[in-house]
């Protein structure tokens, strides 16, 4: 399961460093992607629209994965005790790793601007703000295996590898 704020490298990570991008991935955020493709708008603008039901969709098919005892990445910000209980528990008898994602506060100011010029998905920095302040850090004590905590400087690190 990745932990972090929005632009701290989840997805990237997933898609790229073994043996994750060898795993299905559980994403309300590809799905959001999808349909703004299909509609011809932008990611912010339907996600108001659509993020509920992309959500659902995203927990649907990680029921289907566990179902099937197949071994996936849950690619969402998991920022609460709160919100990854619910996700733990759907799977009892699986192995759970959180990996979390930490990037320093100007990192992720410079990528959401990128990323906002690049593809038009953007977020609000009070909306930024207040997910940094509800992140809480992932502990084993909530139901977690094994707690991997990756920086930027492991991140940097990886990728020159």
């Amino acid at each position: 399961m990745g932990v972090g704020v929005p632009l701290t490298g989840k997805t990237t990570f997933f898609k790229n460093h073994r043996p994750y991008n060898y795993l299905e991935r559980v994403s309300s955020d590809d799905l959001i992607d999808q349909i703004a493709a299909i509609l011809g708008m932008t990611y912010s603008y339907i996600f108001p629209d659509v993020v509920d039901l992309t959500t659902e969709a995203a927990e649907n098919k990680a029921k289907d994965l566990i179902k099937s005892n197949r071994t996936f990445v849950w690619d969402q910000t998991n920022l609460t005790v709160k919100a990854r209980k619910k996700r733990l528990d759907m799977a009892p008898d699986f192995k759970k790793v959180a990996i979390v994602f930490v990037v320093p506060l100007d990192i992720l100011l410079r990528r959401e601007k990128e990323r906002s010029l690049m593809t038009g998905k953007s977020i609000p920095g009070d909306v930024l703000d207040k997910m940094l302040k509800m992140f809480q850090y992932p502990t084993k004590e909530e139901g977690f295996d094994e707690v991997i905590s990756r920086g930027i400087e492991e991140i940097v690190q990886s990728k020159a590898a």
